[in-house]
């Protein structure tokens, strides 16, 4: 993987999403009906990555919810309790991109060791309890942890639920997902499809309105390290591929 080193949320990181399918959203670009039409969720990603490419801009929905802030109130908590209990210290980490495919990127919360990742969720009460009865990763999660192995070519991701409200011998929940490569081949097909088809709509308009440039990716400016580090670790020719 490629990093671009950026504080997550900050004006960087989200500028580093664009055009980008990121591992987050994987679920968007999965989402298709039962007859294989494109759903709801699919049509308004696409027209997100296909205005952020020709814009140069990351289109970013600004609503945090009360239980999205506390769930990023929390995540350190969250990595904290993990590293107690796993006996283990974990590495922030900005933005991801995947060396082989472009336009293909994530953020996982953390870094672990030269093999593992960490992804904390900080649900409300009730939602954690449930997961921590079925004893397993909620399906909606698993387009994302794939997203990352594939990212990062690491070989797994600790998916972490922790909830300080309950019991303290219920707080935190960790469950490993492993890599398998034929898990990640459909997803990693499903991300270059997805590319494709944005490309196919550029030309289109290309043959609608007459020849024009995409725009280069521009980091944000008031971040002063963040820019410096970007140009360190990628060239404009490396950054070029991903836009």
């Amino acid at each position: 993987m490629k990093i671009i080193p950026c504080t997550q949320l900050s004006a960087n990181w989200f500028q580093a999403h664009c055009g980008v399918v990121s591992g987050s959203s994987m679920g968007a670009v999965l989402d298709f009906t039962q007859k294989g039409a494109p759903g709801s969720k699919r049509r308004t990603y696409f027209r997100t990555k296909l205005a952020e490419l020709l814009t140069g801009v990351a289109i970013q929905d600004n609503y945090v919810s009360k239980e999205m802030l506390e769930g990023i109130e929390r995540e350190p908590l969250a990595i904290a309790a993990y590293e107690r209990q796993e006996g283990v210290m974990c590495e922030e980490i900005g933005f991801a991109l995947h060396d082989v495919i472009p336009r293909f990127g994530c953020s996982p919360d953390r870094l672990v060791g030269k093999d593992g990742l960490v992804e904390a969720k900080c649900p409300k009460a009730g939602t954690h309890l449930q997961w921590v009865l079925d004893g397993c990763i909620p399906a909606e999660h698993l387009p994302q942890l794939r997203a990352e192995l594939s990212v990062t070519g690491r070989d797994w991701v600790d998916f972490v639920s922790f909830c300080p409200e309950v019991p303290k011998p219920l707080q935190l929940m960790v469950i490993r997902f492993e890599r398998s490569q034929a898990d990640l081949e459909p997803l990693e097909r499903a991300v270059m499809d997805f590319n494709a088809e944005i490309a196919g709509a550029v030309e289109k308009l290309r043959g609608i309105a007459g020849p024009f440039d995409l725009p280069a990716q521009v980091l944000a400016t008031e971040q002063k390290e963040d820019s410096i580090l970007a140009e360190t670790y990628l060239t404009d020719e490396e950054i070029a591929k991903y836009i």
